[in-house]
């Protein structure tokens, strides 16, 4: 993995991708829970965010990213994930002239963790909503994702990890990211 693929179109914004290999993929339960920590710890969203204000506010990227520089328009965590494999990575969106300052800044942001420049504080908040939202996850969508959970776990390692050691495995975790190649994608109008 690693790699650049650029594709010029009419559009005035500029969408950015930095992504990196998840090796292991769900079938790891310890990297798997420390990339969805990540994933919440980082957040980010857009410019406006649908839903009414404070939602996702805490995050680094939302923080150190939209409320720091007026010309990023999004950026967010993702990731996708498959058994053994996956991508983690940043999206965003800008100004196609400041294309080059969103790299700059969403590269940081991902260097600064890898760096474990991560408070105690931002860690626990990470943790926490990501417990949260598992929970929610749990208790809302009903049978159908319980059966789902209960088939993938029993497929994957043919043994059932129930609700209690699973969220313990969330509230130990300290460590983040693996050393894969970076790869990015970005879509514009112009050159870079």
């Amino acid at each position: 993995m690693g790699g650049d693929y650029r594709v010029a179109t009419d559009s005035p914004v500029t969408n950015v991708v930095l992504a990196f290999e998840f090796v292991g993929g769900w079938r790891d339960t310890k990297a798997s829970t420390a990339m969805t920590v990540l994933n919440t710890l980082m957040g980010g969203g857009g410019s406006f965010s649908a839903g009414g204000p404070g939602k996702g506010m805490y995050s680094k990227l939302y923080r150190n990213v939209l409320n720091k520089h007026g010309w990023a328009q999004n950026c967010t965590a993702f990731h996708s994930v498959f058994d053994d494999t996956g991508v983690v990575g940043i999206s965003g969106v800008a100004d196609g002239a400041r294309a080059g300052d969103m790299i700059a800044v969403m590269a940081q942001e991902f260097g600064a963790v890898a760096a474990g420049k991560i408070t105690d504080e931002e860690l626990a908040r990470a943790k926490a909503a990501t417990v949260s939202s598992i929970l929610m996850n749990l208790e809302s969508k009903g049978t159908a994702l319980r059966v789902s959970q209960i088939h993938h776990t029993y497929v994957l390692s043919l043994s059932l990890v129930t609700d209690c050691p699973y969220i313990a495995t969330y509230k130990t975790l300290t460590a983040f990211l693996s050393k894969s190649k970076p790869s990015w994608r970005r879509t514009s109008g112009g050159r870079f």
